[in-house]
């Protein structure tokens, strides 16, 4: 046995050949992440460890995807809540948001958006109250039903959710709109950060 397989035998360990089929399989690091149930800060520490055996660069790390400045920027003219809870679900998956799937689900849900609109500003005069139907409360279904998707418990998802509606409750009765969005979204985003479990509690051992 030569030095550099000797090094190698005695450098790599079980979990590090897990981690190579599972960036075979998944082609990114969030996907290797869900498929190993480790954090992402792991999973680069892992990949880190068997690079510097090998001395080279064995893995891409892009998560473009072919994704140019030009094409974010068009793409980000696009965005809308269900196109974001479609990509966010993807991403989870450990599949690669391309251009081709955004742009599909962009034209896809802005010439509907567009249709549903047109049609409701002619056929809203027929239907009187929305609140006689239940209308008034389509658009606040549709954000539960997207919540309920990446619900993962009342430390990861609960605690935010119930922060951002408090908070853009008592501000849109102090202050009004539209500040009741941003506050809101600022709520939710401070309590995900500070309730998120510490990365390095989820480091992997030593084999």
């Amino acid at each position: 046995m030569d030095s550099k397989t000797d090094h190698l035998v005695r450098k790599l360990r079980l979990r590090h050949l897990e981690l190579l089929v599972a960036l075979s399989e998944t082609a990114t690091m969030r996907g290797a992440s869900a498929r190993l149930h480790l954090s992402q800060p792991a999973i680069s520490k892992m990949l880190g460890e068997i690079e510097s055996c090998f001395g080279a660069r064995l893995f891409e790390r892009s998560h473009q995807a072919g994704m140019t400045r030009l094409r974010m920027c068009v793409a980000l003219a696009f965005l809308t809540d269900p196109t974001w809870g479609f990509a966010e679900q993807r991403a989870r998956a450990g599949r690669l948001i391309t251009w081709s799937y955004w742009m599909g689900l962009a034209l896809v849900f802005t010439a509907a958006w567009t249709g549903a609109t047109m049609a409701g500003a002619w056929l809203g005069a027929y239907l009187g109250d929305p609140r006689q139907i239940g209308a008034d409360f389509a658009l606040a279904a549709l954000f539960i039903g997207m919540t309920a998707r990446f619900w993962t418990g009342w430390r990861r998802t609960g605690f935010a959710i119930a922060a951002s509606g408090l908070s853009s409750a008592v501000v849109f009765h102090t202050l009004g709109a539209p500040w009741h969005v941003m506050a809101g979204a600022a709520a939710g985003i401070a309590v995900a950060y500070f309730a998120a479990p510490p990365q390095a509690a989820q480091e992997p051992q030593s084999t």
